[in-house]
């Protein structure tokens, strides 16, 4: 089973559509899912700088991100002023740490990396964007929400919704400093995020294995949720270099 299989059997059941609940903070308009990739590269390209456009997925998913909204209770600018205090070298090693850490917990933790064989080409699946698909047909929803976000890059999204700062995943300051520089490395741009995943288009792709896999080993330590659809380094990085698009998803269920 690939990456998308595996991420479509994670999570909870989809229920039927219901409306964009009121209260997120943001303007918000709904196209049919089959259109949202289209639209949302429109937007972006009339936005000038004013925001940036979001896919949020459905009804439900606005519903889970906006919980992780209310969760916090910082502004976007305390949060962007502390991720001044970080670089991305010093937020990889704080993760990676807290990675190995858990390594040592015993089989509740996930375990070391496998850095595994490099796959051969057929077995090599391109990462594609999903948060505008349905986890039970695998078809694009029927609705699909798409976000204005009042900033002026995609690295700044995850301070202006509180993303982060659950179990694996990295408070909302951190996912700034890491999406920032890997915007300047990869063209990164976040184009989806809902109540526990981000979405990047990227316009550069790792030019050989060497970096695919230095790039992969700053993924995982990231996101470890990542080897849940991956399962060596490897593949994460093979992927990586026959993909336009980066997925990270984090487990919001305790076990």
């Amino acid at each position: 089973m690939g990456w998308l299989g595996r991420l479509l059997g994670v999570g909870k059941e989809k229920t039927e559509a219901a409306p964009v609940p009121q209260g997120f903070p943001f303007e918000t308009i709904t196209v049919p899912g089959v259109e949202a990739l289209e639209r949302r590269a429109r937007m972006a390209d009339e936005a000038e700088g004013r925001f940036v456009p979001v896919i949020l997925g459905s009804p439900d998913d606005v519903a889970d991100l906006l919980d992780v909204y209310r969760q916090g209770d910082q502004a976007p600018e305390d949060i962007l002023f502390a991720s001044r205090n970080w670089t991305a070298e010093a937020v990889l090693q704080t993760l990676q740490e807290a990675l190995d850490e858990s390594d040592d917990e015993g089989p509740d933790g996930p375990g070391p990396v496998e850095v595994g064989e490099w796959p051969d080409d057929d077995d090599i699946e391109p990462i594609a964007p999903t948060a505008h698909v349905d986890a039970r047909t695998r078809k694009p929803f029927a609705e699909v929400a798409i976000a204005r976000i009042p900033c002026a890059s995609g690295w700044q999204v995850p301070a202006h919704v509180r993303f982060g700062d659950w179990f694996a995943c990295p408070p909302p300051e951190q996912h700034v400093v890491l999406l920032r520089d890997w915007q300047l490395r990869y063209g990164a741009e976040v184009i989806a995020i809902t109540g526990s995943c981000i979405e990047c288009s990227v316009t550069r792709r790792p030019a050989d294995e060497s970096e695919a896999l230095a790039l992969a080993h700053e993924m995982v330590a990231y996101c470890p949720d990542l080897l849940d659809f991956q399962d060596t380094l490897s593949e994460l990085a093979a992927s990586l270099m026959a993909s336009d698009f980066w997925f990270f998803w984090w487990d919001t269920d305790e076990e």
